[in-house]
């Protein structure tokens, strides 16, 4: 960085070969980028120092405007006593925000900023600017975007937000009912693993991780772990949100999202906010007194995810409150007994039974559909490879406990036993017509102890009995529709053929709510007609639609550089006809 020039200095005319002009800046910048693209490194590098002499010059800029807009307002609000509008305040301090990043050497910002948050400190009812304060404060004024959850679609949006499309960090917020990032993936069982697998491959090839959030990353380097547990998961999302200086308030739960007018052709939210205790039963902070906090927004971003907004019975059960779901389970293999029934036979109740049996308990499993049996092209509605292979190990002869695979059949009721423990009723479906595994599939062992068992008469009844409380594998209901039904339509759940549509949120092409304008979903939720982007590798696709639809409603005209970024990325998911072969009549 050049040495910063005195006030004199600064101040004094200057001819046109002393000054460092922009035209002249962007002439150098892009002359370093052909050096660099010719492999000429030290040329690049002089060229881009010349780009860079014009940082202070940019930097006096941002300076005079924030004085041009606070100055007036100030001395109307001495002579008159009529307090500046907030998003005068804002504008002014983010002036000032970027004078002081532009030229860190720049005194006369800095004195600005402190000048400004003195005033701030007086005023009877003061309005805190989210660009000049840090850390939990940042929210008490108006945000560009608050984004909901911080799990891998709320942190993964979020870098989409600021690193790629330029939103400044302190304007977007993220919120955190849990008391750490990724909190999500710490509650799960210690033996569950991502099913798809992590490589870092991206140097090599057009992809990358594909249980990454953002390019450049790889949980696979980052670990050195190819199917991640939840904990070490959540370790990589908090790496990437603490090196981005995302701005984070976690033990927060959002209570309330309601429309608030429009702000400049964008619309505006209130978002009531409570503090959460912490796990202790003690709050972190002094907020916590139960009161809820009003916090404005220009855009939300619903990205609650669903692991905490398990899916009972859909009310087709009796008796589903005798049991437990998986997703409360921290261990299978300290889990008090050794004989359980499993109600659910996709990828929860598969790996459940794995886990089981490899903690040498038994497990019985009711499906509705022989999963293990179901091939397709897409994997969102078979066994991941992942699953399969762990599942040939624990029935193949030899193994002990094998788990008792049934299907199909429909779990009707669960009765508490008269000599103690549980029963599960379940009737027997009509014999699937599944299509017949590849030559090259090696099936599930088939024997008399039950694994694989071949199916009772259609309509009979089956009783199965536990000690212990059944498990419920039945999936999660997601949190639109738990808590954000007043936020999103949601598909008629009891239209079969509408596939893995049924009961999902309805979408624009931008993944806005058909429901509430300004208001976006990410995540795995987000389906589109047959398309289920259920996967990390299939929801990241959508981060950059999102946020190029909100920079643009905030303004940002001109996002076709992000935008191709974001293509080069293959995260920039807008001509579904590429994706073939996804849910329909196999859901």
């Amino acid at each position: 960085m050049p040495k910063r020039r005195s006030r004199v200095e600064a101040d004094a005319p200057k001819s046109r070969d002393e000054s460092v002009g922009l035209g002249s800046a962007e002439e150098h910048a892009f002359r370093s980028e052909s050096l660099l693209e010719a492999q000429d490194y030290a040329g690049a590098a002089m060229e881009a120092d010349r780009a860079l002499d014009c940082l202070p010059l940019m930097a006096r800029t941002a300076l005079t405007r924030g004085r041009a807009l606070l100055h007036p307002a100030l001395t109307t609000m001495v002579r008159e006593g009529k307090l500046p509008p907030v998003e005068l305040l804002d504008e002014a301090g983010r002036a000032f925000m970027l004078a002081a990043r532009l030229d860190p050497e720049c005194e006369e910002a800095k004195g600005e900023i402190e000048s400004l948050q003195k005033l701030l400190a007086e005023l009877p009812q003061p309005a805190v600017p989210a660009s000049i304060v840090h850390g939990e404060s940042t929210a008490a004024s108006s945000l560009d975007v608050i984004i909901v959850g911080a799990g891998a679609a709320g942190i993964g949006c979020a870098l989409m937000l600021t690193k790629t499309f330029g939103l400044d960090a302190s304007r977007v917020l993220l919120i955190e009912r849990g008391e750490a990032v990724g909190e999500t993936f710490r509650r799960w069982p210690a033996e569950m693993r991502f099913i798809s697998p992590s490589f870092n491959q991206q140097g090599w090839t057009s992809s990358f991780d594909l249980n990454s959030i953002a390019h450049g990353t790889s949980p696979a380097y980052s670990l050195h772990s190819e199917h991640p547990s939840g904990g070490q998961y959540a370790d990589y999302l908090s790496a990437l949100a603490s090196a981005a200086k995302l701005q984070v308030r976690t033990q927060t739960e959002v209570v309330s999202v309601q429309a608030a007018g429009a702000k400049g052709g964008a619309p505006l939210f209130s978002v009531g906010v409570r503090r959460q205790p912490s796990s202790d039963g003690q709050s972190a902070s002094a907020r916590s007194t139960g009161k809820t906090e009003k916090l404005t927004a220009r855009y939300v971003v619903w990205a609650a995810g669903e692991f905490q907004y398990p899916r009972g019975s859909s009310g087709a059960v009796t008796g589903a409150e005798l049991c437990m779901h998986n997703s409360s389970v921290r261990s299978w293999a300290k889990l008090p007994g050794d004989d359980f029934v499993l109600i659910g036979g996709y990828e929860s109740g598969a790996d459940a039974a794995i886990n089981l049996a490899k903690a040498g308990k038994q497990a019985t499993v009711l499906a509705s559909t022989a999963s293990w049996n179901v091939h397709t092209p897409d994997p969102s509605t078979e066994l991941a490879p992942y699953t399969a292979e762990r599942l040939r190990e624990v029935t193949a002869a030899g193994f002990s406990p094998r788990p008792k695979l049934l299907a199909p059949l429909r779990v009707t009721r669960v009765e508490k036993a008269a000599g103690g423990g549980f029963n599960v009723v379940a009737t027997w479906k009509a014999t699937e017509g599944l299509p017949p595994p590849g030559p090259l599939r090696k099936p599930l062992t088939t024997d008399a102890a039950g694994t694989n068992a071949p199916v009772g008469a259609e309509g009979s009844e089956v009783v199965v009995h536990s000690a212990q409380p059944p498990v419920l594998c039945t999936g999660f209901e997601g949190s639109v529709a738990a808590a954000a039904r007043h936020l999103f339509n949601l598909a008629d759940e009891s239209d079969a053929a509408k596939g893995c549509l049924a009961g999902a949120p309805l979408l624009t092409e931008d993944d806005e709510s058909t429901k509430v304008a300004g208001v976006f979903l990410v995540g795995p939720t987000v389906r589109h007609g047959e398309h289920s982007f259920c996967f990390v590798y299939k929801f990241r696709q959508r981060f950059g639609i999102v946020a190029n639809a909100i920079c643009r409603g905030l303004g940002r005209r001109d996002t076709k550089a992000a935008v191709d970024i974001c293509r080069k990325m293959n995260m920039f998911l807008d001509d579904l006809k590429c994706c073939e072969a996804t849910c329909g009549e196999t859901c």
